[in-house]
C-alpha cells in the first residue's frame, strides 16, 4: 500500500514538474519573441531611412519595435500607418486593427479603407474580416 501511495505521489510531483517546464518553455518563448523586435541604434537608422523611401518591410519591423520593445505607442502608430502607405499589407491590416477602435467617423472610414487594400493584396486575415464586416452591415436594420 505504501508503495502505491509513492508511486502516485512521484507520478503526481513529475507531472507538476513536467506541466513548470512547459510553462516555462511558453514564457521563454514569448521573451525571445519580443527578443526579435529587439534592433540597435544603427539598425533604426537605416529602417527608418528605408522606410522613409518606401519601404513596407522596414516600417512593419520598426512599427514592431516602437510598439512591443520600446512601448512608444504613438511612433508605432506613425510607422504602421507609413507602412500601410508604403504597400506593406501587414501594415495595412495592422492600420486596420488601430484604426477601426476609434470613435471617430473618420477614422473607422480609414480603416475600412486600408482592409479593403490589405484583402486586395490576398491578405486571408484581410479577407475573412472584410466578409465579417459586409455581413454585419448587410444584417443591420436601415435608418
Amino acid at each position: 500500500m505504501k508503495f502505491i501511495l509513492s508511486a502516485m505521489l512521484l507520478s503526481i510531483t513529475c507531472v507538476a514538474m513536467a506541466q513548470d517546464v512547459s510553462q516555462e518553455r511558453r514564457l521563454v518563448s514569448v521573451t525571445s519573441g519580443v527578443e526579435s523586435f529587439r534592433l540597435t541604434k544603427d539598425q533604426i537608422a537605416q529602417l527608418t531611412n528605408d522606410a522613409l523611401a518606401g519601404s513596407g518591410d522596414a516600417a512593419v519591423k520598426l512599427s514592431a519595435y516602437y510598439s512591443n520593445v520600446a512601448l512608444n505607442f504613438d511612433k508605432g502608430r506613425y510607422w504602421t500607418i507609413i507602412a500601410a502607405e508604403n504597400g506593406s499589407a501587414i501594415g495595412q491590416y495592422n492600420a486596420w486593427d488601430q484604426l477601426r477602435t476609434e470613435n471617430d467617423a473618420d477614422s473607422k472610414r480609414r480603416a475600412l479603407f486600408w482592409l479593403k487594400q490589405a484583402a486586395a493584396q490576398g491578405d486571408r486575415d484581410a479577407a475573412a474580416q472584410l466578409e465579417k464586416s459586409e455581413h454585419l452591415k448587410a444584417t443591420q436594420p436601415k435608418n
